[in-house]
């Protein structure tokens, strides 16, 4: 069973991941907000708000679904 904190790391691994695979396909509009939300995310996690970071995790998810969006056309 994860715990929460578990599953807040690897949503961020997921989002560096994301971002770097965005990042690749060259000038996409959104990128520097994306990385901002993810350095909060793990700033946020890191002082252990984990209700604050699911937030935040959920805004950066969306982020990156708008992104990839966009990125595909």
């Amino acid at each position: 069973m994860s715990t929460l904190p578990a599953r807040i790391a690897a949503g961020v691994e997921w989002l560096w991941a994301s971002y770097t695979a965005l990042q690749a396909k060259g000038a996409v509009p959104g990128l520097a907000d994306l990385r901002a939300d993810i350095v909060d995310l793990e700033a946020v996690a890191t002082r252990g708000d984990l209700l604050a970071a699911l937030d935040l995790y959920g805004r950066a998810r969306a982020r990156v679904t708008a992104i990839a969006e966009v990125a595909s056309k």
